[in-house]
């Protein structure tokens, strides 16, 4: 098995193995692995953030599978690490427990890297469930019940992004510190504008705030709903779940439910969704 480092000048040749974020630039390391045939295998990246290394794809062709390209691959980027700095390394992925379902040749693969050449690194990966992920088509998402209940619209409803800089931090002071968010600007970049909308109560304030976010796949993941009053949500959800399925008929929308309060408000809003267990592995 051959690994080599992409870049600018090879990367076209792993197009079909790398979603297009891997692709961006910044502090990331993005490594292929193609045998003696030059047929390609896997691929897998790598990005430093503020204060840890978050492997964020991991890759083998089906065919190629369980012939140790997926360790390999994590082999070579925790070489790299340790030739650069020491972080932390962190991944998370989620798991359909249906026998067969997605995600289960990750877990897996991560339960069995307790192997003494990762050991001898520094690198002893830790796997551990986090939350449920909701995940739902926009059309039948707007046949729940709380939606189809929600009533006309009382308040006026604005793009996000067309606010003014006042509102926009008022918001955001709220986000940062409930999602760690570290790096505003590179959060807001993977904003769909169109899908990010907020109302405005009648003191000014912003009274019901919901995110859609692209995830790197075909999916939009519904990152942030917050509002005072719950029936205002579920109206503006009704609104950006309608124009996510005119503008993204072929996508689901994805909800992390990551504490108690985000885990009823799913239970209340996506009765009928996929249901995905996450786990995160670190080392």
């Amino acid at each position: 098995m051959n690994f080599i480092q992409i870049n600018e000048t090879n990367r076209n040749d792993f197009a079909a193995l790398l979603p297009p974020p891997a692709y961006l630039g910044g502090s990331r390391a993005s490594l292929g692995a193609y045998d003696d045939a030059g047929a390609l295998c896997g691929a897998a990246s790598l990005q430093l953030l503020d204060d840890s290394y978050e492997l964020d794809w991991l890759y083998v062709v089906p065919e190629r599978r369980r012939s140790g390209i997926g360790t390999g691959l994590l082999e070579q980027l925790c070489l790299f690490i340790n030739a650069t700095a020491r972080y932390p390394v962190l991944t998370s992925f989620s798991v359909d427990t249906e026998p067969g379902g997605q995600g289960q040749d990750l877990y897996a693969f991560f339960q069995s890297l307790h192997q003494e050449r990762f050991i001898r690194m520094g690198f002893v990966f830790d796997l551990s469930f986090s939350h449920t992920r909701y995940v739902v088509s926009p059309e039948t998402l707007l046949r729940a019940p709380v939606l189809q209940n929600s009533g006309i619209q009382k308040a006026k409803q604005q793009l996000f992004f067309e606010q003014s800089p006042l509102i926009q931090r008022k918001v955001f002071s709220e986000i940062a510190p409930f999602y760690a968010i570290d790096d505003m600007e590179r959060w807001k970049a993977s904003c769909i504008p169109s899908l990010c909308q907020l109302r405005i109560d009648e003191t000014g304030d912003p009274a019901c705030v919901i995110f859609v976010q692209r995830t790197g796949g075909k999916d939009l993941e519904l990152s942030f709903l917050h509002s005072k009053y719950p029936n205002e949500l579920f109206r503006l959800l009704r609104i950006v779940t309608a124009r996510a399925q005119a503008e993204y008929p072929e996508s689901s929308l994805r909800f992390d439910a990551v504490n108690d309060i985000s885990q009823r408000l799913a239970e209340k809003i996506f009765p009928d969704a996929a249901r995905l267990q996450v786990y995160e592995a670190e080392a």
